[in-house]
């Protein structure tokens, strides 16, 4: 997604930015201005971009709602900084993926890679799999109870519960923490709860001993996904890695094709014509393709996907 523009239209021969480990930098000419987003007058982007506007010659505009936190941004690599003397760059956040990873394994300028892109990915994955890859947070959020989420048996003894009664939360799986819980006006403690995955079991401790089809109303606070730095979230970070480097490979020889240029294009360490597309480009992303399939497989698909 969009964060902000920026561009420099000053008179220095050179302007570009990067982010990375938490700190957001500009380097315009031999000069270069660091912002700590971890720091209270800067970690929304709004903060960092009223900064970024404020110096000589640089227009930054605000795109992402203002009090998003500024250490969602995507990181850009250092070794591929987006240049903003010849173009404006947008900067992106809260993807799996980022520039700094794109342009790494394609070795070009962050300003090709397009957020849109880094959004389909996260898409992509997310509707196949029906998971989340960063940990997502929810207040208050009301449920209706219903009859086929509900498990109640002896199926929890490895718990220590003789005969438990759970309930799967069907959207937010897997369920990280657990915060506050009230069913049908009553309160439970949250320690009383146990979560297995996407299921809320009640212990016999519990205030509220059972969700009960039909009748139960229920309100959570709740984390839920998987965090950033799980397996599960590296390999959604490295599937949405190679879905932008694809989409960067198509738009790169599309373009260079419909404009009849002899143009090249650059992967890794290698340099391709458009005459060379149709081998070694179709190879490369052949090699990616089956990788990809390859996370889809080990993180597994939706129920939405099963047929009978």
């Amino acid at each position: 997604m969009d964060a902000f523009s920026i561009q420099y239209t000053g008179g220095q021969t050179s302007a570009v930015v990067w982010k990375e480990s938490g700190v957001f930098y500009i380097t315009i000419g031999s000069s270069t201005t660091s912002y700590n987003l971890s720091e209270s007058t800067k970690d929304t982007i709004g903060e960092l971009v009223s900064l970024l506007d404020a110096l000589t010659d640089v227009a930054c505009t605000l795109i992402a709602p203002t009090g998003t936190f500024s250490s969602l941004l995507n990181d850009i690599s250092q070794d591929h900084k987006a240049d903003i003397k010849t173009a404006i760059y947008y900067a992106g956040y809260n993807n799996y993926s980022s520039p700094k990873k794109v342009t790494e394994l394609l070795g070009v300028n962050p300003t090709d890679i397009k957020n849109s892109w880094l959004d389909e990915a996260d898409n992509d994955i997310e509707s196949y799999t029906g998971k989340k890859f960063r940990l997502q947070t929810l207040t208050s959020q009301s449920i209706d109870v219903s009859k086929r989420f509900i498990s109640t048996n002896n199926d929890f003894e490895h718990y220590g519960i003789l005969k438990g009664n759970a309930y799967y939360i069907e959207d937010y799986a897997p369920l990280a923490s657990l915060s506050s819980l009230t069913i049908d006006g009553i309160s439970v403690t949250p320690s009383y709860a146990i979560l297995d995955c996407g299921e809320i079991i009640l212990t016999s401790q519990a205030e509220a001993s059972a969700w009960i089809p039909g009748k139960s109303k229920a309100t959570l606070s709740i984390t839920y996904g998987y965090s950033q730095d799980s397996n599960e979230g590296g390999l959604a970070s490295e599937y949405s890695t190679l879905f932008t480097a694809v989409k960067y490979l198509h738009a790169s020889f599309s373009e260079s094709k419909a404009s009849g240029s002899a143009a090249t294009r650059q992967h890794a360490d290698v340099v391709y014509s458009v005459e060379m597309e149709s081998s070694e480009e179709a190879k490369t992303r052949k090699e990616w393709y089956s990788r990809m399939k390859d996370i889809k497989k080990t993180l597994g698909a939706s129920m939405k996907y099963v047929f009978v």
